[in-house]
């Protein structure tokens, strides 16, 4: 932008007390001064000042597909330095590509028609930029030498191209053989801006009572400080209000209210509304999503990021990075989560299907299903009310099983009564090692009580009855393989299936001492009966 400094005719006289006009007529240097001096700069200063340079309205390109020849309509543009370019009918245009960049002398010019121009490309072929320049050109008329406007219209090879500003494109032209108009595009088309921090928006107003007709103002579009944009609703009464916030490092889109589409929606960013999110057709999204009400679609959501939702989220089908749902999750087709998924975020909430399957963690085939994978966490089935739990096949359990017990000591531990039509224990010879007998059986089983007891830790949900068996503290002394920790309180069990081979200890021991006394009753009778026979 170039600007120079303002400079006008003094026409008053300042010297003496009183000031006076000066007499006598303006002179042509006089005129030369106040009209270019500074009219002229004054207007180019403003317009370059509070415009950006493009096209102000009309000077539309157009063209026949497969013929020669393109045209550009009637219309006014700003150029960088404020001059306001104008292509009127009745005026003038330069359409010489070789005329040179400066001077207003001799140089050819073509009329403007109601149509425009119509700029001849015959034997020019490739890409190039149909520009407008910026130009004036000397006539006589009357006997008097004049200043023309007469814009310059340009074909410009896009490769030696500077965009500075004076130069403005108004299309793109796709020349083929013969200089035949294959297509045209905007390019770089620009329209004329306005730099301004601020943007007000007003509304005309009557007053409540009828009798004043003023303006209000309703919204106020101000730019950020990390380059972003803020839209901020003025109401009647009370503070502002932001409606819209883009930030300008992500280009996510803050809405502080709800959202509703009639049509399909892409986002290149994150978009994050404080109430809910509403829309007619597909969402589209690069970024991450989060609503503070529901998320209701008509057909689907594709959400590159995380999607947030306090409420409820329906859609059509949903593919998303993560979901955190605070609601209900209602979709007609398939929900594709590549990341995590939330239900009931900062609550409670439910989510309902009819079939879970696993996959595999690099691909979308099928595998195992994997619950609390990285948590550690109880998975629980049926918490609010009872409920069962069925199983088609086999369960493998890594750890421990506890039945009504929440921290199992053993492998399996119940509390309550566990009733099979048989329990095993693995007994094959190639599954011990260090096989000894038990000696001395029935001198220590003399020792071991044979007790009948209630339990003192007994569960509410069992019902309370006697029990009949031994105490482990008789036991760990006399046969400590029979004796097991329950845990770190130090409370100890009996292994009553182990206590079974002791008592057949017992009994072989009983069934020795038995044989021996039938052996010496046997020689005793025997001897009785020899002296029975001598008598």
């Amino acid at each position: 932008m170039s600007i120079t400094g303002l400079v006008r005719t003094q026409y008053w006289n300042v010297s003496g007390p009183n000031p006076t006009p000066r007499s006598g007529m303006t002179s042509r240097a006089e005129s030369r001064t106040d009209v270019e001096g500074y009219l002229l700069a004054a207007d180019a200063a403003r317009n370059a000042a509070i415009h950006g340079a493009g096209v102000a309205g009309g000077l539309q390109v157009s063209a026949t597909t497969g013929a020669a020849g393109i045209t550009v309509a009637t219309g006014v543009a700003l150029d960088l330095d404020g001059h306001i370019v104008v292509l009127a009918e009745g005026g003038q245009a330069i359409v010489d590509p070789f005329v040179g960049p400066t001077g207003v002398q001799n140089i050819p010019t073509v009329p403007v028609t109601a149509a425009g121009v119509t700029f001849d490309t015959t034997g020019l072929t490739e890409d190039v930029l149909f520009t407008v320049t910026w130009r004036e050109v000397e006539e006589a008329t009357a006997g008097l030498l004049v200043l023309h406007q007469a814009p310059w219209l340009r074909l410009v090879d896009p490769a030696t191209f500077v965009d500075d500003g004076l130069q403005l494109v108004l299309a793109v032209v796709t020349l083929g053989t013969g200089g035949v108009v294959d297509a045209l595009a905007p390019g770089t088309r620009r329209f004329v801006g306005v730099p301004t921090s601020r943007l007000e928006l007003r509304l005309p107003s009557l007053d409540p009572a009828g009798s004043t007709v003023s303006e209000l103002p309703t919204a106020v579009l101000a730019a950020r400080t990390d380059g972003g944009v803020d839209l901020n609703l003025l109401p009647p009464t009370g503070s502002a209000r932001r409606a819209l916030s883009v930030a300008g490092t992500t280009g996510d889109v803050d809405l502080d209210s709800g959202l509703r589409v009639g049509g399909a929606t892409a986002l290149a960013s994150g978009l994050s509304v404080a109430a809910g999110i509403e829309s007619a057709g597909d969402v589209t999204i690069a970024g991450n999503v989060s609503a503070g009400g529901d998320f209701a679609l008509a057909g689907s959501a594709a959400v590159d990021g995380d999607l947030t939702a306090t409420g409820d989220l329906q859609a059509a089908s949903a593919t998303l990075a993560t979901l955190t749902v605070g609601g209900a999750a209602d979709l007609g087709s398939n929900l594709a989560v590549h990341g995590s998924a939330t239900i009931g975020a900062g609550g409670n909430g439910v989510l309902t299907t009819r079939h879970v399957d696993g996959k595999r963690a690099d691909n979308d085939l099928p595998d195992g299903l994997f619950l609390n994978w990285g948590t550690g966490k109880t998975v629980h089935v049926g918490g609010g009310n009872p409920a069962d739990l069925s199983v088609s096949r086999n369960v493998f359990v890594s750890g421990r099983v506890g039945v009504r017990k929440t921290n199992p000591a053993f492998e399996i531990d119940v509390a309550g009564t566990i009733c099979a039509t048989t329990f095993c224990n693995p007994s094959d010879l190639r599954l011990k090692s260090d096989v000894t007998e038990l000696v001395d059986v029935l001198d220590r089983l003399a020792d071991v009580r044979a007790v009948s007891f209630v339990p003192s830790r007994a569960d509410d949900q069992v019902p309370v009855r006697r029990h009949a068996g031994v105490v482990a503290q008789d036991v760990v002394d006399l046969f400590p393989e029979l004796v097991i920790p329950m845990g770190s309180d130090g409370l100890m069990a009996v292994d009553y299936a182990g206590l079974a081979g002791v008592l057949v200890g017992a009994v072989n021991e009983l069934r020795a001492a038995n044989s021996r006394l039938s052996e010496r009753v046997a020689g005793l009778e025997h001897e009785q009966d020899g002296d029975d026979v001598r008598r």
